[in-house]
């Protein structure tokens, strides 16, 4: 027995010391009642793409340490992609913003995340910043929007101390997973809800290209 429980011990120092990573799939549902017949270009810079954020539990009575690498720059630009395309009739995704010009789009759109954390408690929080851009560099729209997760991650000490361990450490993941896309999508939500009541897009509207 003790040879048993020694064995268990050590698979779960062995598996707790691993860094998982996670990918994130938000799907934002902006409050869209018809979307905006206007052109817009999304643009993200390539160094929010690359954002990771490590997530570390510690609760481990054994003093073992697990760790999720969340693709939260990932996140970000799937995100903004669905939340606009659903707003507005035509999204370009622009690698530069100088591409904006180029393509007669009415409005540019830089999203950016501005913080982002996974708490003691588990849920994770999420400040987004968006600025929009007419075809003559002005500001229409720059704010910031926080949103928290709902739910717990499901992290816990009991995930360190019960066989099996491998199928105890996917159900934090996939905890820990929901609960960052629901304060992504809380976010894109509270975002896109912003836009629409203080922007006025009505000389932006016939900007489509044929």
């Amino acid at each position: 027995m003790k040879i048993k429980f020694a064995g268990y011990v050590s698979l779960i120092l062995l598996l707790s010391a691993c860094t998982q990573n996670v990918n994130l799939s938000p799907n934002p549902q902006p409050p869209v009642k018809e979307m905006i017949p206007c052109a817009v270009g999304l643009f993200i810079d390539k160094g929010q793409q690359a954002q990771t954020f490590t997530a570390k539990d510690e609760s481990c009575a054994l003093g073992a340490t697990n760790e999720w690498r969340l693709e939260t720059g990932a996140a970000l630009s799937i995100g903004a992609e669905k939340t606009f395309r659903k707003m507005f009739q035509n999204v370009e995704l622009l690698s530069d913003m100088g591409e904006f010009a180029s393509k007669g789009l009415a409005l540019l759109i830089a999203p950016k995340i501005k913080g982002f954390y996974v708490g003691r408690d588990r849920r994770s929080v999420l400040t987004l910043v968006c600025e929009i851009l007419n075809p003559k560099g002005e500001t229409v729209y720059n704010e910031s929007m926080s949103a928290g997760s709902l739910a717990e991650s499901g992290m816990n000490a009991a995930s360190c101390l019960l066989p099996p361990i491998v199928s105890l450490l996917v159900v934090s993941s996939e905890n820990l997973t929901l609960n960052v896309e629901d304060a992504f999508n809380t976010a894109f939500f509270k975002l896109a809800d912003d836009i629409l009541k203080k922007v006025d897009f009505t000389p932006y509207l016939k900007k489509l290209p044929n």
